[in-house]
C-alpha cells in the first residue's frame, strides 16, 4: 500500500506552510492541511502540529500568525529586544484583556491562544516575571511581588497598544 503522505522534505513543507499563513486568515490546523494538500502536499496532523510549534506560529483572533524569530531582518538589536519584540507581537495579535490580582497579571486571550502566548512571555527573560500557567484562554503569570506585577501589567498594556 503506498503512503498517502507527500514525500517532500520538512523544509519544502514548512516553507509552503509559512506561505500559507502569510496570505491571510487561515483560522484552524484543518484549514492548514487543506491548503496543503490543495498545494500538493499531504501532511499528517501531528506533523502538521509540530511545525506549528516549531515553526513559532500562534493563533490570534483572525488566525495563524507568524511571531517574530530571532533571524527576521526587522529585528535587529540584542537577544533580549528580540524577545521583546516578540512578546510585544505576541501581546498584540493575542491579548484581549489584562488585570492584576496580588502578584499575578491574568490574560485573556481567543479560544486555544493562551499556551502560546505563555511560552513567548516564559522566552521573554523578564526579570520580574517567575513564572506562567496557561489554560485554554487564561495566562496566570506569577511575578515576585504585587509592585512586579504592577509593572509587568503596564509593560504588557504599554506593549499591547503601542506600534507594531
Amino acid at each position: 500500500m503506498k503512503n498517502k503522505y507527500s514525500q517532500v522534505s520538512s523544509l519544502q513543507r514548512r516553507s509552503r506552510l509559512l506561505e500559507i499563513v502569510n496570505g491571510g486568515d487561515v483560522r484552524s490546523q484543518k484549514d492548514l492541511g487543506r491548503l496543503l494538500e490543495d498545494s500538493g502536499i499531504n501532511v499528517a496532523q501531528p506533523t502538521l502540529s509540530r511545525d506549528i510549534r516549531e515553526l513559532g506560529l500562534m493563533k490570534g483572533p483572525s488566525g495563524y500568525l507568524m511571531t517574530v524569530r530571532d533571524e527576521d531582518p526587522p529585528v535587529y538589536g540584542s537577544p533580549y529586544n528580540v524577545k521583546i519584540t516578540r512578546l510585544a507581537k505576541a501581546l498584540k495579535a493575542t491579548a484581549i484583556h489584562i488585570e492584576t490580582a496580588g502578584n499575578l497579571v491574568i490574560l485573556k486571550t481567543p479560544p486555544a491562544g493562551a499556551s502560546l502566548l505563555a511560552k513567548v512571555i516564559d522566552e521573554s527573560g523578564l526579570e520580574e516575571i517567575a513564572g506562567t500557567i496557561a489554560g485554554d484562554d487564561t495566562i496566570f503569570v506569577a511575578t515576585k511581588s504585587t509592585n512586579f506585577a504592577k509593572r509587568i501589567r503596564q509593560k504588557f498594556t504599554d506593549y499591547m497598544t503601542g506600534p507594531a
